[in-house]
């Protein structure tokens, strides 16, 4: 990997970690997720976007308080009235407002991190990934990645989602099967039949670019076909937006706690970096009496739970 050279002065860094924070229940698990970046000794701050009715709640003053959070105030990005959509889970709504990343053009290179993830191991050197860098010259009218600003080098890093579906899940998509899992192909050999690649949205790198923004958005706001092929919207999204101009990251970056039962031949809590509490959140969860369906989990909550009481205890 080629390192960016860019200059990483501790007061005005050009890299960052960015996060979203629409509704006051996901505030433990921001709190936490900068709680665990300073434990990790990153040099970077994490920026919460926030929305309006969250930026006057009297809850999120508590962001205020951690030292390495720096909150900016973006607005809510919803699909065109016209567009049919239908997601996984209604709180999904939300999550369209996570592209107004690309507009934080102060910085250089960001990663965002899903609210619910929790940073294990020190992760800087993500931002020593080289990726292509958007220009605003191009014009962006398709309704994917243009073919002009097409590179040799990717616009975006992430991790495969799996698609295992192991909690039997019924509103996820038929494909959502072991078969078609990358991850099983790395742990048994079998060949991913309908998911050539499909990353989840939860941790990715990318250079901000107010062009590329503006045509995310364009595109959701103006859509009046069905859009309830998004049921996972953000990420359905970015997967048709970028396709094959991603690059394929370690699992280790973005281990969705599924995969500690869909994929016990590659799960090693030693080597993961970053956990992902996908579904059921740790801070809803009372580690002591918890349900014979979250018992498989329960090392990993009482992880999240040791880092927020302040704990230092390593995995």
């Amino acid at each position: 990997m080629i390192v960016s050279k860019i200059n990483q002065s501790t007061s005005n860094p050009s890299f960052a970690w960015v996060t979203l924070c629409t509704t006051r229940s996901y505030l433990p698990g921001i709190l936490v997720l900068a709680r665990s970046l300073r434990q990790c000794q990153s040099r970077y701050p994490l920026v919460v976007m926030v929305t309006h009715d969250l930026l006057i709640d009297e809850a999120a003053s508590a962001l205020t308080q951690e030292p390495n959070i720096r909150q900016r105030l973006v607005s809510s990005i919803q699909p065109s009235p016209q567009a049919h959509t239908e997601y996984a889970y209604a709180t999904f709504s939300e999550v369209w407002t996570k592209l107004r990343c690309w507009e934080l053009v102060e910085f250089a290179k960001l990663v965002f991190l899903d609210a619910d993830m929790l940073v294990l191991r020190n992760m800087d050197h993500l931002f020593e990934i080289e990726l292509a860098v958007p220009s605003d010259e191009f014009v962006f009218s398709n309704s994917t990645l243009p073919t002009e600003i097409r590179s040799n080098l990717p616009f975006l890093a992430a991790v495969d989602a799996c698609v295992c579906n192991p909690l039997g899940r019924p509103n996820y998509p038929s494909w959502w099967v072991p078969e078609n899992c990358r991850h099983s192909h790395v742990t048994s050999g079998i060949t991913p039949l309908a998911n050539p690649g499909y990353f989840n949205s939860g941790l990715f790198v990318f250079h901000p670019n107010v062009a590329m923004a503006n045509d995310m958005v364009n595109k959701i706001q103006t859509a009046s076909e069905n859009l309830s092929r998004y049921l996972f919207p953000d990420q359905d999204f970015l997967n048709d937006y970028f396709k094959s101009q991603w690059l394929r990251l370690p699992y280790v970056y973005n281990a969705m706690k599924t995969m500690k039962v869909a994929h016990p031949d590659l799960w090693n809590l030693q080597n993961i970096h970053n956990l992902h509490y996908i579904i059921n959140k740790p801070w809803n969860i009372d580690i002591k009496t918890t349900s014979i369906n979250e018992e498989q989990f329960y090392d990993l909550y009482e992880i999240w739970w040791d880092f927020s009481e302040g704990a230092t205890r390593a995995p």
